[in-house]
């Protein structure tokens, strides 16, 4: 068929997918690993989104990640800025760090609390702050927002920092990987 390119993507339960009934973490694990497997075979190019947890699948698999900067890249490596000039982490995380028609983009995303917090690992709760697969993987931080928000944010409704309904910092839920010296009910830092 000539196809090259494979963008994979996994939901994220923020906006209108946070009633969404997903699958397990098994399951999410298994599908990478097969995901993996079938684009090694075809030799496709894949474009992993919302799946950190790619990036340690691939590394224990003996997968050449020359091509991934690493899992999730929300406020390390990107952002999204809206077209009113609003700037989140990420498209799936819901809180505003800033207008850039009121201040730099570089005052933003060198300034903000939020943006500063994502770049610190060791400001990250759970399994996660002791992961020994943090640099290339990180857990996804809007999917973690997502699970511990308290009430439904929809798409479209941004937050200030201080209204945020949700953990970004926490586990990634929907990881199942025990680093060393985790307990395997829930790491709480």
């Amino acid at each position: 068929m000539g196809v090259e390119n494979f963008h994979l993507f996994f939901l994220v339960p923020t906006g209108r997918g946070t009633d969404i009934e997903d699958i397990t973490p098994e399951m999410y694990e298994e599908r990478i690993q097969n995901t993996l497997a079938k684009t090694t075979k075809y030799k496709l190019n894949v474009k992993p989104s919302c799946a950190p947890q790619f990036m340690r699948i691939a590394k224990d698999q003996g997968v050449d990640m020359s091509r991934w900067v690493r899992g999730c890249m929300a406020g390390l490596y990107y952002c999204r800025i809206y077209p009113s000039g609003e700037v989140t982490p990420c498209p799936y995380m819901p809180v505003t760090l800033g207008n850039i028609r009121e201040k730099s983009f570089k005052d933003i995303w060198t300034n903000s609390e939020v943006f500063k917090s994502l770049r610190d690992f060791d400001q990250l709760k759970g399994k996660c702050r002791i992961c020994d697969h943090q640099e290339d993987c990180g857990g996804c931080r809007a999917r973690a927002y997502g699970v511990t928000a308290y009430q439904m944010d929809f798409c479209g409704a941004l937050h200030e920092p201080t209204e945020m309904k949700g953990d970004y910092l926490e586990d990634d839920p929907w990881c199942n990987y025990q680093p060393k010296g985790s307990d395997s009910k829930k790491d709480k830092q």
